[in-house]
Formats: structure tokens, sequence, C-alpha cells
């Protein structure tokens, strides 16, 4: 989880969000439906593949043709990053559902976030002395990282929870619901304008959540 995060915030900053999250999350169900495959020696179903190609192509409407296009600085480095990012959150949702039949959803983040904070802390404090970072934020911007943190926790509780009772695969397509909200919270409260486009990729995604049970 810590690899994916730093991955995707990494190539946010090379090539962009929208990109970004295409290829991150669009490449994690289709390398799950690849891995579950060859587990089972056998081709996926014709179910299986239109649902995730319906999810990625509803994806890709909201995030590339339905907003802008955003600069990017390092577009393959971002690529790679990307690639590496949707990597890890696929093999964190394989080994959390079988994890989530033994341990409970709390019980696993606890232990993921207090693992995190082992690992993470000692680096940023020799950030911070090495003069890499500084902690010079206002207010208004350590309450957004706290919120983000809030997020995290929350998502990966959900997701191991909802591991409990169904296949990764399964689950991670479910997860392309955050792009869907994400439009309709800026269209709502931010005043952005939703695209034709833009809505036409959340119904697909939608209508791919909606077809996981078959």
């Amino acid at each position: 989880i810590g690899a994916s995060q730093l991955l995707f915030f990494a190539s946010v900053a090379w090539t962009g969000v929208s990109l970004s999250t295409v290829i991150c999350m669009g490449f994690a169900p289709t390398l799950l439906l690849a891995v579950t495959s060859v587990r089972r020696h056998r081709l996926p179903s014709r179910a299986q593949v239109l649902t995730v190609a319906m999810a990625v192509a509803g994806l890709l409407l909201i995030s590339l043709v339905g907003g802008g296009r955003e600069h990017a600085d390092k577009p393959a480095l971002g690529v790679v990053a990307a690639l590496g990012a949707g990597a890890c959150f696929a093999f964190t949702a394989d080994v959390g559902a079988s994890l989530s039949q033994r341990v409970d959803a709390v019980t696993i983040t606890t232990g993921i976030m207090n693992v995190a904070a082992l690992v993470l802390v000692p680096c940023d404090v020799v950030a911070l002395l090495l003069g890499h970072v500084t902690l010079t934020a206002g207010a208004g911007a350590w309450f957004l990282v706290g919120l983000l943190a809030v997020g995290v926790v929350t998502t990966n509780s959900l997701m191991f929870a909802g591991l409990r009772r169904t296949s990764s695969a399964a689950a991670v397509v479910a997860t392309l619901i955050e792009p869907v909200t994400a439009v309709l919270i800026a269209a709502v409260f931010l005043g952005e304008h939703l695209t034709l486009a833009g809505l036409l990729g959340c119904l697909m995604i939608v209508a791919a959540i909606a077809g996981l049970g078959r």
C-alpha cells in the first residue's frame, strides 16, 4: 500500500492526475484478471472481459476525454510509476483477499498503518535533516493531510471488509466508483461542468460494477 501511494503521487507529479488515474486504476483489474486466468489455467469468460473493459473504458472517458489535459513533465517516468502503483494495488487486493478470511478488516488496517508509520516516519526525519523537506505548511494544509489520512484508513478498512465476501478482481473493479464519486462531488459542490463524455464514463463504470454479480 505504501509503495502504491508513493508511486501514484510520483506519477501525478510527472504525468498529471488524469493519465495517472487511468493507468493505475485501469491496470489493476486488468492485471488481476490475467493473474486469475493463469492460476485457473483457462481464459477469462466473456462476461469478465466485458466487465473489466467497460470499467476501464468508462475510467478513460472520465479522466481523459471528460476533463482537460495536463502538462506532463516526465511522461515516460510517470507512466512507469502509474503502472507500478496499479500493480502494487492489485497485489494488495490479491493478498488481502485470503488474509481477510482469517483477520478482521480493522485489525489488518491497524497493522498496516503501524508498520507504515515505523517505516515512513524515520525516512521523513532523515529527509528533514538533509534539508529536502520543510514542515512549514499552514494549518489548512495540515488539515487536508489529516483528511487524506482518514480517507486512506477508511478506504483500506472498507476494501478489506469487502474482500471477505468477494474476489480480489471484483473488489478492484468496484473501487472504480471512486472517480465516479469524485466527478459528482466536483459537479455538485465545486461547480465543475460535467461533460457528456464524463457522464457516459460514469454510467459505464456503474454498469460494470452492477454486472459484477453475474
